[in-house]
């Protein structure tokens, strides 16, 4: 069978920043989409013995027909580590090729899922918001439950990663709910798998999976319409009774985010110092969306339903400086 990997090297000629201003032989190797590595060959070799055109000394002297033999070994032990890596399914990047052949490390190193979704979970926790982040841990806990029940060791190495994991991770997920009275449907189901989408994007920047294991797996979400509340439904939100102070500070929030069109996390982060008073006592937030960053719009409420705004037609009122009065 082809395999699905690439890898090459070539050589090539530099002139060093020392006093001596010498030139040097690199090796550069190549792997998938990983960022090139170079070894360093020979130092002190004179630029006019080499040629340019085809990366490979001039054939002229027996020295330098013997550097050419040397050259050519050296590629064989570099494509003989690439294949051992491939072999034992370690990693395959120019990185970890240049630290094998230069023996750092002895062991093959690999990255199973498990390994993926705890490495993603780290990294993500850093530029993700606390809500975004929680969804990724539910997401892990799926793709650890499948693992589990589909292999015999409970894991999978990453770069035996395929269509078939990926189409019954889906499936699995549709069917096995964490709740029982709370099942995850298909838009539920592909948010997950938009998530691992993510993961795996991001193994093939670190030359830990190379093949695009989603091209056959399309994400699509069913439409679903928003329902709208009339007037006279706010009303009587507004006024239904009630006596539990958590469920009336929930109403307040709601009711507030209706008249202002604000979202329900920015009320939570808004804060007594972004309020502010006009000459006609118009009260202003200006404020920046928890989720979004964009330029600063303006925008004043007039009636239930309707707004005011400077912003441009096809700008979303996202964030900005608000009027309500109430």
């Amino acid at each position: 069978m082809r395999s699905e990997n690439t890898f090459g090297v070539r050589y090539a000629i530099r002139q060093n920043k020392n006093k001596r201003k010498d030139y040097s032989v690199f090796a550069r190797i190549a792997c998938n989409n990983s960022p090139e590595r170079e070894l360093t060959i020979k130092g002190s070799f004179p630029p006019e013995d080499w040629d340019e055109g085809k990366g490979w000394p001039h054939l002229r002297t027996k020295e330098l027909r013997e550097f050419a033999t040397h050259l050519e070994k050296l590629k064989s032990k570099l494509t003989a580590t690439f294949q051992e890596l491939e072999l034992k399914e370690g990693i395959l990047s120019a990185d970890n090729i240049k630290n094998h052949y230069s023996g750092i490390g002895s062991d093959v190193e690999r990255v199973t899922m498990l390994q993926l979704t705890k490495l993603a979970y780290k990294k993500f926790a850093c530029e993700l918001k606390k809500g975004s982040i929680k969804n990724y841990g539910a997401t892990n806990g799926y793709i650890e439950r499948y693992c589990k029940l589909k292999y015999p060791a409970g894991d999978i190495p990453l770069r035996q990663l395929n269509f078939n994991f990926i189409d019954g991770l889906f499936t699995y997920i549709l069917e096995n709910p964490v709740k029982p009275n709370d099942p995850c449907h298909k838009n539920g189901a592909m948010k997950h798998m938009e998530r691992l989408k993510k993961m795996v994007k991001w193994t093939g920047k670190n030359g830990w999976c190379d093949k695009d294991v989603f091209a056959a797996f399309s994400i699509k979400f069913k439409r679903k319409e928003t329902e709208y509340l009339t007037w006279e439904q706010l009303q009587q939100i507004e006024t239904v009774p009630l006596i539990n102070p958590l469920h009336k500070l929930v109403r307040a929030i709601f009711i507030f985010c209706c008249y202002t069109g604000m979202a329900p996390i920015d009320v939570q982060s808004l804060k007594p110092s972004q309020l502010s008073t006009d000459m006609t006592d118009n009260t202003w937030m200006t404020y920046t969306r928890v989720k979004a960053k964009f330029p600063p719009g303006y925008h004043c409420w007039k009636r239930p339903g309707r707004f005011s705004t400077n912003m441009a037609s096809n700008q979303a009122p996202l964030i900005g400086r608000r009027c309500f009065t109430m």
